[in-house]
């Protein structure tokens, strides 16, 4: 729930507010090391997409 969540806060334009929800979805998901994997990378993308729209 919550990767679909971020990658909907962040398509909308609320980046801050998907990379914040991102975080605490990983720290949520600290037991499941799938959950946690694709969160990580999710955050890595949003940061790299980002970068590259500067």
């Amino acid at each position: 729930g919550h990767y679909r969540f971020c990658d909907a806060l962040f398509y909308l334009g609320e980046h801050q507010k998907a990379l914040t929800a991102n975080r605490l979805g990983q720290d949520a998901c600290a037991a499941d090391a799938d959950g946690q994997r694709d969160l990580l990378q999710q955050y890595e993308r949003f940061q790299t997409e980002l970068q590259e729209s500067k």
